[in-house]
């Protein structure tokens, strides 16, 4: 299971809103008025605080194997204090599409996003070239741009943590740089926002097999990436056997 520690808090975005972060308490505020709060961190848990509105929220994120099943439960601070629980969604991703389920208020409200293939090297790429049946990590050269696309991530009517959660599922971001985009792509009342993936293989060298993908990920607000969001986040991923720690 890949690690979600890592929070990659960034201090000056383009967009018209002043941002601060504090990455030893782990806060970030957004236009003054709203901050995010990364309260506990583990590899199946991530459980977070923000303010919106004026309105104190927590959020549970529950993350299964490779974060392809996501389950976030929200919870509204009361009058008292106490945290009610308001809505539960979850989020199923398969190589298409993401199925998205949301429970608010007793009302089901279900929805289908299709999903970017933004991770995983090519079937053909990983069974070309068996005849090297020694893997070793050392025998892969350095990362070697191969290709830019540039997609279009619907959200709308989504809420904050489905956001969130939407980066983490589909677009592999550590789930600290992943709130806090999420915070600034929700102040921006947006339907959609747009991704830059920056892919790069490693190849055997002296051979056109590649055993490494890199992702780099960057988010903006504008098909032609003039507005910048938040980014960039690697994501690498290898057949198996290539990786620096098999």
């Amino acid at each position: 299971m890949k690690k979600v520690l890592s929070l990659l808090l960034t201090m000056g975005y383009v967009l018209p809103m002043s941002v601060a972060a504090d990455t030893n308490g782990q806060t970030v505020e957004i236009d003054g008025a709203e901050a995010v709060q990364i309260i506990q961190e583990g590899e199946d848990l991530v459980q977070y605080t923000y303010v919106e509105d004026g309105d104190h929220y927590k959020v549970n994120m529950y993350l299964s194997e490779y974060d392809r099943v996501i389950h976030n439960e929200v919870f509204k601070q009361n009058e008292k204090g106490e945290y009610e629980l308001i809505r539960t969604t979850e989020f199923i991703t398969d190589r298409e599409h993401t199925h998205i389920t949301s429970v608010e208020n007793g009302q089901t409200n279900s929805f289908t996003i299709d999903t970017p293939d933004v991770d995983d090297i090519t079937k053909e790429a990983q069974t070309e070239g068996l005849m090297f049946t020694t893997s070793n990590y050392a025998d892969l050269g350095p990362w070697t741009y191969s290709f830019t696309s540039n997609y279009r991530q619907d959200i709308q009517g989504m809420a904050r943590d489905a956001i969130a959660a939407t980066l983490v599922g589909i677009y592999n971001w550590k789930a600290g740089a992943a709130i806090t985009a999420a915070g600034i792509i929700n102040a921006m009342n947006t339907d959609a926002f747009w991704v830059k993936d920056e892919v790069y293989y490693k190849y055997i060298k002296g051979t056109s097999l590649p055993r490494g993908e890199r992702s780099k990920t960057t988010i903006y607000a504008d098909k032609a990436n003039q507005h910048y969001i938040e980014g960039p986040h690697y994501y690498d991923t290898y057949t198996t056997g290539w990786g620096p720690n098999d």
